[in-house]
Protein backbone atom coordinates (compact mmCIF):
# COMPACT_ATOMS: atom_id res chain seq x y z
CA UNK A 1 0.00 0.00 0.00
CA UNK A 2 1.41 3.18 -0.84
CA UNK A 3 2.24 6.11 1.37
CA UNK A 4 -0.62 8.33 -0.23
CA UNK A 5 -3.16 5.12 -0.35
CA UNK A 6 -2.41 4.59 3.20
CA UNK A 7 -3.01 8.43 4.57
CA UNK A 8 -5.96 8.74 2.65
CA UNK A 9 -7.46 5.32 4.41
CA UNK A 10 -6.07 6.66 7.60
CA UNK A 11 -8.69 9.63 6.88
CA UNK A 12 -11.67 8.50 6.46
CA UNK A 13 -11.49 7.24 9.97
CA UNK A 14 -11.88 10.61 11.05
CA UNK A 15 -14.84 11.46 8.56
CA UNK A 16 -17.51 9.93 10.76
CA UNK A 17 -20.49 7.95 9.74
CA UNK A 18 -21.74 10.16 7.16
CA UNK A 19 -22.12 9.19 3.70
CA UNK A 20 -22.34 12.33 1.91
CA UNK A 21 -18.68 13.23 3.61
CA UNK A 22 -17.40 10.03 2.45
CA UNK A 23 -17.81 10.91 -1.44
CA UNK A 24 -15.69 14.20 -0.61
CA UNK A 25 -12.18 15.67 0.07
CA UNK A 26 -10.22 12.78 1.25
CA UNK A 27 -13.09 10.02 0.38
CA UNK A 28 -13.28 11.73 -3.15
CA UNK A 29 -9.51 11.47 -3.18
CA UNK A 30 -9.38 8.04 -2.16
CA UNK A 31 -12.26 6.84 -4.80
CA UNK A 32 -10.23 8.81 -7.54
CA UNK A 33 -6.81 7.06 -6.17
CA UNK A 34 -8.24 3.58 -6.54
CA UNK A 35 -10.20 3.87 -9.79
CA UNK A 36 -6.65 5.02 -11.29
CA UNK A 37 -5.32 1.48 -9.71
CA UNK A 38 -8.04 0.04 -11.18
CA UNK A 39 -8.16 0.84 -14.57
CA UNK A 40 -4.26 0.30 -14.41
CA UNK A 41 -4.58 -3.59 -13.57
CA UNK A 42 -7.41 -3.65 -16.02
CA UNK A 43 -4.68 -2.82 -18.95
CA UNK A 44 -2.29 -4.73 -17.63
CA UNK A 45 -4.53 -7.64 -17.83
CA UNK A 46 -3.58 -8.71 -13.85
CA UNK A 47 -7.78 -8.23 -13.58
CA UNK A 48 -11.13 -9.62 -16.23
CA UNK A 49 -12.11 -7.14 -17.78
CA UNK A 50 -14.64 -4.02 -16.25
CA UNK A 51 -16.91 -4.34 -18.03
CA UNK A 52 -17.76 -7.65 -16.60
CA UNK A 53 -19.14 -5.80 -13.65
CA UNK A 54 -22.03 -3.99 -15.75
CA UNK A 55 -25.34 -4.56 -14.18
CA UNK A 56 -23.90 -7.30 -11.03
CA UNK A 57 -24.61 -7.14 -7.92
CA UNK A 58 -22.73 -6.90 -4.72
CA UNK A 59 -23.39 -6.64 -1.50
CA UNK A 60 -21.28 -4.20 0.77
CA UNK A 61 -21.49 -4.27 4.98
CA UNK A 62 -19.70 -2.32 7.53
CA UNK A 63 -20.18 -2.20 10.98
CA UNK A 64 -20.65 1.82 11.95
CA UNK A 65 -18.12 1.41 14.82
CA UNK A 66 -15.07 -0.77 12.32
CA UNK A 67 -12.03 0.62 13.96
CA UNK A 68 -9.78 -1.82 11.69
CA UNK A 69 -12.02 -0.84 8.19
CA UNK A 70 -13.38 2.62 8.16
CA UNK A 71 -17.08 2.52 7.95
CA UNK A 72 -16.44 5.10 5.32
CA UNK A 73 -14.53 2.62 2.85
CA UNK A 74 -18.23 0.61 2.49
CA UNK A 75 -19.50 4.02 0.81
CA UNK A 76 -16.75 4.88 -0.97
CA UNK A 77 -16.70 1.40 -2.62
CA UNK A 78 -20.46 1.80 -3.47
CA UNK A 79 -19.56 4.57 -4.97
CA UNK A 80 -16.52 2.95 -6.87
CA UNK A 81 -18.85 -0.02 -7.81
CA UNK A 82 -21.35 2.12 -9.22
CA UNK A 83 -18.71 4.09 -11.55
CA UNK A 84 -17.80 0.51 -12.68
CA UNK A 85 -21.44 -0.58 -13.85
CA UNK A 86 -22.66 -2.73 -10.79
CA UNK A 87 -25.86 -2.55 -9.10
CA UNK A 88 -24.06 -2.54 -5.63
CA UNK A 89 -26.27 -3.23 -2.01
CA UNK A 90 -24.72 -1.60 1.49
CA UNK A 91 -25.92 -2.61 4.89
CA UNK A 92 -24.27 -0.85 7.97
CA UNK A 93 -24.21 -2.76 11.40
CA UNK A 94 -25.37 -0.15 13.82
CA UNK A 95 -23.44 -0.17 16.37
CA UNK A 96 -21.38 -3.38 15.33
CA UNK A 97 -17.16 -3.39 15.43
CA UNK A 98 -15.08 -4.98 12.97
CA UNK A 99 -17.33 -8.20 12.72
CA UNK A 100 -20.84 -8.63 11.27
CA UNK A 101 -24.52 -9.01 12.96
CA UNK A 102 -25.58 -12.76 13.30
CA UNK A 103 -28.42 -12.16 11.12
CA UNK A 104 -25.65 -10.68 7.99
CA UNK A 105 -25.12 -13.77 6.27
CA UNK A 106 -28.61 -14.92 5.56
CA UNK A 107 -29.40 -11.23 4.65
CA UNK A 108 -26.23 -11.80 2.15
CA UNK A 109 -27.26 -15.29 0.82
CA UNK A 110 -30.93 -14.09 0.45
CA UNK A 111 -29.79 -11.33 -1.38
CA UNK A 112 -27.31 -13.39 -3.84
CA UNK A 113 -30.18 -15.90 -4.65
CA UNK A 114 -32.41 -13.08 -5.37
CA UNK A 115 -30.21 -11.25 -7.84
CA UNK A 116 -28.37 -13.76 -9.21
CA UNK A 117 -30.53 -17.05 -10.25
CA UNK A 118 -33.49 -14.67 -10.38
CA UNK A 119 -35.53 -16.81 -7.73
CA UNK A 120 -37.40 -15.21 -4.67
CA UNK A 121 -34.64 -15.71 -1.91
CA UNK A 122 -33.96 -17.80 0.76
CA UNK A 123 -37.00 -19.29 1.10
CA UNK A 124 -36.29 -21.22 4.40
CA UNK A 125 -34.84 -20.30 7.40
CA UNK A 126 -31.45 -21.24 9.20
CA UNK A 127 -31.71 -24.87 9.97
CA UNK A 128 -30.04 -25.80 13.44
CA UNK A 129 -29.18 -29.42 12.37
CA UNK A 130 -27.49 -28.32 9.56
CA UNK A 131 -24.60 -30.92 10.05
CA UNK A 132 -27.10 -34.05 9.91
CA UNK A 133 -28.81 -32.67 6.55
CA UNK A 134 -25.35 -32.45 4.88
CA UNK A 135 -22.06 -33.59 3.99
CA UNK A 136 -18.61 -31.74 5.50
CA UNK A 137 -15.44 -32.87 3.02
CA UNK A 138 -11.99 -31.84 2.84
CA UNK A 139 -11.00 -30.99 -0.46
CA UNK A 140 -7.84 -29.96 -2.55
CA UNK A 141 -7.44 -26.04 -3.26
CA UNK A 142 -4.49 -26.69 -5.58
CA UNK A 143 -6.81 -29.19 -7.81
CA UNK A 144 -9.56 -26.62 -7.38
CA UNK A 145 -8.03 -23.65 -8.80
CA UNK A 146 -6.21 -26.26 -11.59
CA UNK A 147 -9.83 -27.63 -12.59
CA UNK A 148 -11.60 -23.80 -12.75
CA UNK A 149 -8.70 -21.62 -13.60
CA UNK A 150 -7.43 -23.35 -16.62
CA UNK A 151 -7.18 -20.19 -18.63
CA UNK A 152 -4.61 -18.66 -15.65
CA UNK A 153 -3.02 -22.15 -14.74
CA UNK A 154 0.66 -21.96 -15.82
CA UNK A 155 0.95 -18.92 -17.87
CA UNK A 156 4.43 -17.71 -16.32
CA UNK A 157 5.97 -21.31 -16.49
CA UNK A 158 4.91 -21.78 -12.64
CA UNK A 159 2.28 -23.09 -10.84
CA UNK A 160 -1.09 -22.32 -9.79
CA UNK A 161 0.61 -19.43 -7.81
CA UNK A 162 -1.53 -20.74 -4.64
CA UNK A 163 1.05 -19.93 -1.78
CA UNK A 164 1.63 -16.82 -3.35
CA UNK A 165 -2.16 -15.58 -2.51
CA UNK A 166 -1.64 -17.03 0.70
CA UNK A 167 -4.07 -19.79 0.38
CA UNK A 168 -3.46 -23.08 2.14
CA UNK A 169 -4.03 -26.05 -0.19
CA UNK A 170 -6.96 -27.30 2.10
CA UNK A 171 -10.86 -26.13 2.31
CA UNK A 172 -14.40 -27.15 3.46
CA UNK A 173 -16.52 -28.12 1.49
CA UNK A 174 -20.55 -28.45 2.10
CA UNK A 175 -23.39 -30.20 0.41
CA UNK A 176 -26.83 -30.71 1.10
CA UNK A 177 -27.66 -34.12 0.76
CA UNK A 178 -30.58 -32.70 -1.20
CA UNK A 179 -27.90 -31.70 -4.18
CA UNK A 180 -26.36 -35.53 -3.97
CA UNK A 181 -29.12 -37.05 -4.14
CA UNK A 182 -29.03 -39.79 -6.87
CA UNK A 183 -32.81 -39.14 -7.66
CA UNK A 184 -32.63 -35.26 -7.04
CA UNK A 185 -34.99 -32.94 -8.54
CA UNK A 186 -33.71 -29.72 -6.90
CA UNK A 187 -31.06 -27.69 -9.06
CA UNK A 188 -28.29 -26.52 -6.49
CA UNK A 189 -26.95 -22.96 -6.49
CA UNK A 190 -22.54 -22.62 -5.59
CA UNK A 191 -21.18 -20.14 -3.13
CA UNK A 192 -17.64 -19.70 -2.45
CA UNK A 193 -16.56 -17.93 0.78
CA UNK A 194 -13.45 -16.89 1.87
CA UNK A 195 -13.02 -15.98 5.69
CA UNK A 196 -11.41 -13.18 7.08
CA UNK A 197 -7.61 -13.59 8.31
CA UNK A 198 -8.06 -13.66 11.84
CA UNK A 199 -10.77 -16.38 11.72
CA UNK A 200 -11.28 -19.66 10.23
CA UNK A 201 -12.82 -21.74 7.66
CA UNK A 202 -14.62 -24.11 10.12
CA UNK A 203 -16.08 -20.60 11.55
CA UNK A 204 -17.71 -19.42 8.00
CA UNK A 205 -19.09 -23.17 7.46
CA UNK A 206 -20.49 -22.59 10.93
CA UNK A 207 -22.26 -19.03 10.15
CA UNK A 208 -23.09 -19.80 6.62
CA UNK A 209 -23.97 -23.53 6.82
CA UNK A 210 -27.42 -23.23 8.45
CA UNK A 211 -28.61 -21.03 5.63
CA UNK A 212 -27.61 -23.62 3.15
CA UNK A 213 -28.57 -26.57 4.11
CA UNK A 214 -32.69 -26.07 3.57
CA UNK A 215 -31.99 -23.79 0.66
CA UNK A 216 -29.79 -26.49 -1.67
CA UNK A 217 -26.88 -24.65 -1.54
CA UNK A 218 -23.22 -25.76 -1.60
CA UNK A 219 -20.33 -24.27 -0.18
CA UNK A 220 -16.62 -23.94 -0.72
CA UNK A 221 -14.54 -22.74 1.62
CA UNK A 222 -11.06 -22.53 1.52
CA UNK A 223 -8.37 -22.00 3.93
CA UNK A 224 -6.44 -18.82 4.12
CA UNK A 225 -2.91 -18.55 5.79
CA UNK A 226 -2.71 -15.01 6.18
CA UNK A 227 -3.66 -11.01 5.57
CA UNK A 228 -3.03 -9.87 1.84
CA UNK A 229 0.52 -7.90 3.96
CA UNK A 230 0.97 -10.82 6.28
CA UNK A 231 0.16 -8.99 9.05
CA UNK A 232 -1.24 -11.81 11.47
CA UNK A 233 0.48 -15.18 11.41
CA UNK A 234 0.10 -18.71 9.27
CA UNK A 235 -3.29 -20.52 10.69
CA UNK A 236 -2.27 -23.87 10.63
CA UNK A 237 -5.30 -25.14 12.44
CA UNK A 238 -7.75 -27.19 10.02
CA UNK A 239 -9.30 -28.72 13.41
CA UNK A 240 -11.91 -29.88 11.14
CA UNK A 241 -9.64 -33.21 9.85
Amino acid sequence: MSQKYAYMRDALNKIGNDPVAALEGNGKMFIDETMKIIKDYETKKYIDPLVNMKDKPYYIYAGSADKTVPTMMAYTLEDIYKKLGAKPKIDIGEGMGHKYQPETPWKLMDYLVKTISGAEGLAKPASADWKTKGIIDKFSTTDLLKETGKEFYGKDGGDIGINMHNILNLGIAYYPKTCIAKDRKTKCKFMLVLHGTDSTMEVFLENFAPMAADNDVILVIPMVVSAWDNRYPPYMGAKAF
